[in-house]
């Protein structure tokens, strides 16, 4: 079977992925070449795709809408199956769809299933009226958790037997391989003997509230407990957050880092917080074997359903107050953390593995003919 897989961008977290499908599978990966701030940046080697889009985004009521050029009819033509983004406002998704069902070629959906971000705006209803136009036309989907599979048999009427689940995560057998000097990471970044290290790692937006954390943490200063924050990631709130921490060397602001780096920052840490948004921050913790804190919110991504509120992480209210007596909690009370952190780190390596991502693939494929001979799982 001959596959395309079209995309806006290949973050650097899904190269593993998308590789393993190219080897495997031998699917052809068109990938956008131009990006925008709201959409995670390529991955910096991109040799095995098979060709390059143009992208060109514009903007209408807050959504961001897509034109890529570069898919012709011919190569429609070409293929078998053609798997797109589950994503609306992509006008190229039409083109497939169309042209796919003139020529018999099948169509599958690939990516995050529902957008938490975007279910309560003004335009959500007409947004998600197209969503399921695109479930019910093409032959599969795959999605990022099993809670988004429920949401789209029960809110869209769709068969189970069409959705598939591949689990959105990070290369995790590379971080959790990945060594670093702990005593001496910390040493790099100021710490002294006893200060707690507290990591955020990801963008620095007004959905995730990083500016908690900095209030969470001057109350654990007037509790007697010393700490620093690191932020690692950038955003429109950074110029907000330095006026709040107002030159606070107990915060430490590194800008945007590499994925290596951050894994640095978090397997030297004693907790990671995300007070707000949250998604692949709850992969990245976990196999990091580092505790994971985050808030109640509707705004978070899929990546929210693998935390176990109390069993592999920690949930609490949104506010400053309830993050500070949760890391006062854990820090009177080792024994749980050391069982919270054993938990999330099984979870990872289990459960997040990329081998449980490609079987994902490898039952939707199965389900329209294109299980490969050389696919091992």
């Amino acid at each position: 079977m001959r596959i395309a897989c079209v995309q806006v961008v290949c973050p650097t977290y899904k190269l593993s992925l998308f590789k393993k499908l190219a080897d495997i599978y031998g699917v052809d990966f068109y990938i956008g070449d131009k990006n925008n701030t709201s959409v995670a940046p390529n991955a910096k080697d991109l040799s095995f795709a098979k060709g390059r889009l143009k992208n060109y985004f514009f903007k209408v009521f807050g959504v961001d809408f897509l034109f890529q050029r570069g898919f012709s009819i011919a190569k429609i033509k070409s293929y078998d199956l053609i798997i797109i983004p589950i994503s609306v406002p992509f006008f190229l998704n039409y083109k497939i769809i169309f042209w796919s069902w003139v020529f018999g070629v099948k169509v599958g959906m690939y990516g995050m299933g529902v957008n938490y971000q975007r279910r309560f705006s003004g335009v959500s209803g007409v947004l998600e009226w197209l969503r399921g136009f695109l479930y019910k036309v093409t032959s599969f989907s795959i999605v990022y958790t099993e809670e988004i599979k429920k949401t789209l048999v029960s809110d869209y009427g769709l068969d189970e037997k069409k959705i598939f689940v591949a689990s959105n995560t990070l290369d995790v057998d590379s971080i959790i391989n990945q060594k670093v000097d702990r005593e001496a990471f910390r040493y790099s970044l100021g710490l002294k003997s006893g200060t707690l290290l507290i990591s955020y790692v990801g963008r620095l937006s007004r959905q995730k509230r990083p500016d908690l954390l900095i209030r969470a943490v001057r109350i654990l200063r007037e509790r007697g407990l010393n700490s620093k924050v690191v932020f690692v990631g950038d955003g429109d709130e950074r110029k907000r957050l330095l006026e709040i921490a107002d030159g606070d060397s107990d915060f430490i602001f590194l800008g945007q880092k590499s994925e290596q780096y951050a894994t640095n920052v978090l397997k030297s840490s004693d907790f990671s917080v995300m007070p707000g948004m949250t998604g692949l921050a709850v992969v990245h913790s976990f196999a990091c074997k580092t505790v994971y804190i985050t808030t109640q919110s509707d705004l978070h991504s899929p990546e929210f359903s693998y935390i176990v509120n109390r069993k592999n992480g920690f949930v609490v209210e949104q506010n400053a107050n309830s993050i500070a007596e949760m890391i006062e909690y854990l820090v009177g009370n080792s024994n749980i953390k050391l069982g919270v952190e054993k938990a999330a780190y099984e979870f990872a390596r289990h459960s997040l593995c990329l081998e449980l991502q490609l079987y994902g693939f490898e039952c939707a494929l199965r389900s329209v003919g294109g299980h490969h001979e050389n696919a091992s799982l």
